[in-house]
Formats: structure tokens, C-alpha cells, sequence
């Protein structure tokens, strides 16, 4: 099945859904990656409070399914068609960041953080439909 031509909403929506997936997954140990090899044991108890659970219980979350991390994968890979200036904008914005909130931590307008946005989805959209017309065409 030959797919049609990538909508910028489509885009707005696939990055959208990248950066769920990526917050959903879980950290590494303690929310730093590990130094050389780690372990499948579970941590020592140091003393009885651990022991008997006195420390608030822990959050686990659900890992996303495969094809969702696939999916996030290859939409983060587009990113690279992207410019160092829209990169941080098109990813804030992706990750659910507001404009205001683009606006304080960029120092710009909001017409112009807009307008790197736009660009930066618009470039986006132009290479992925590149490719599928290039698809297309070698089916042929």
C-alpha cells in the first residue's frame, strides 16, 4: 500500500506522540545512567525503615510498546533535517511546552517563535514527502 503525502498536521502529531512516548519511558537507576555494569539484584536494605516500607512508595510506570518506540526512533531521525536554531523550538513545542513559556526562555516573540516553528515542521514535511514521492517512483 503506497502512503499519500505527509500532512503538517500529521507531522505536529507524530512529533507529539515521539515526545509522550519518550517521557513514558522509564529513567535509568536513579535517573542517571549507570557506570559500568549493573546488576538484576535488588538494592541492599540498609537499615529497618527500608525494610518495612516507611519510605513513600514508588511510582513504576508502563513501558510503551515496541512499536511505539519504533515510531519515536524514527521521528526523532527527523530532527536532523531540522536546523540548530528550530530544533529546540520544534522539540519544546512537540514536548507540550506553551508559547509563553517558549517566549521567556527564548527572549523572542511569539510571532517569530512561530514562525522557526512553522519552518521547522514545513521542513520536516518537505523531506518526508520527498521520500515518499522517491518511494513511489522506484516502485515503478
Amino acid at each position: 500500500m503506497i502512503r499519500s503525502l505527509w500532512t503538517v498536521d500529521e507531522v505536529k502529531l507524530r512529533l507529539g506522540d515521539a515526545a509522550k512516548t519518550l517521557k513514558s519511558l522509564p529513567l535509568p537507576h536513579r535517573g542517571k545512567p549507570r557506570r559500568g555494569y549493573g546488576s538484576g539484584w535488588p538494592e541492599i536494605v540498609r537499615d529497618a525503615k527500608e525494610a518495612y516500607g516507611w519510605y513513600p512508595q514508588r511510582n513504576f510506570s508502563v513501558v510503551p510498546p515496541a512499536k511505539e518506540i519504533e515510531k519515536m526512533e524514527e521521528t526523532l531521525k527527523w530532527l536532523f533535517w531540522i536546523s540548530k536554531e528550530e530544533l529546540p523550538i520544534v522539540w519544546a513545542r512537540s514536548s507540550g511546552m506553551t508559547w509563553r513559556r517558549l517566549e521567556d526562555i527564548d527572549g523572542r516573540s511569539r510571532p517569530t517563535i512561530k514562525a522557526i516553528y512553522d519552518l521547522g515542521v514545513a521542513t520536516i514535511q518537505t523531506n518526508l514527502n520527498r521520500e515518499t514521492v522517491h518511494a513511489v517512483n522506484t516502485k515503478k
